[in-house]
């Protein structure tokens, strides 16, 4: 870690701004394939990073995958061992497509019934959300991909998604909304996926509260948000 730690305070060093700013903005992917491309920087080494879609199963643009069960029915088996199994098979898939981080496991709350994407998420419960997140994370990591929980958080509803405003108490989202993202952390979590909606007004994205203040101030978590 500290080796690791070492490199990366080096290369921030070397990097020019242009570059550091290709690092964190993405582009198209060259091959078609990903969801998400991050270029490299090849005269220090830096590979391409690759983000394919993967709740399901992975989503490679234009190749077969495996359609594995939905979120929601392996969460019916209560059985995180057996999530931690398909977060593995999952993530070898991924591999072999080259890929470097599976945007999964969605972690939400089934809050609504018409959510278009409840089918993508575990449970109503908090409790067996959290439990079958941290299996679907740690599976993952145990083929060396990086895992993406999403979508944080309040996100229950898919209409107007992108300009609704959940409003959330303070008690409500502790109790409900947050255990399966604080199981994810816990786990190892590499990336957590921001919302697209907002949250008592403000989009997800730009929450200096919910992402600074309780998912990397209280939470601990060191990874990236996407």
């Amino acid at each position: 870690m500290v080796e690791t730690t070492e490199r990366v305070d080096r290369l921030l060093g070397e990097l020019t701004r242009e570059e550091k700013l290709r690092l964190v903005s993405g582009t198209e992917d060259p091959e078609g394939t990903a969801t998400g491309y991050l270029p490299g920087v090849d005269r220090l080494d830096v590979p391409a990073f690759k983000l394919v879609d993967g709740p399901l199963g992975v989503r490679a643009e234009g190749e077969r995958a495996t359609a594995f069960p939905a979120s929601l029915a392996l969460a019916a088996t209560f059985d995180p061992e057996l999530a931690r199994e398909q977060g593995a098979a999952m993530a070898r898939e991924a591999k072999a497509y080259d890929q470097d981080a599976l945007l999964a496991p969605g972690a939400n709350l089934v809050r609504v019934p018409h959510c278009g994407r409840n089918f993508e998420y575990f449970s109503e419960d908090p409790r067996v959300s959290a439990a079958l997140t941290a299996g679907v994370v740690e599976g993952i990591h145990d083929e060396d991909v990086v895992a993406t929980v999403k979508h944080y958080v309040a996100n229950n509803q898919e209409h107007n998604r992108t300009r609704v405003s959940a409003e959330v108490d303070e008690r409500t989202l502790r109790e409900l909304y947050l255990p399966a993202f604080r199981a994810a952390v816990e786990a190892g979590v590499g990336s957590v996926m921001a919302a697209y909606n907002r949250v008592n007004g403000t989009h997800m994205s730009d929450h200096r509260a919910l992402v600074s203040g309780v998912l990397k101030g209280e939470g601990g978590f060191e990874g990236y948000v996407v």
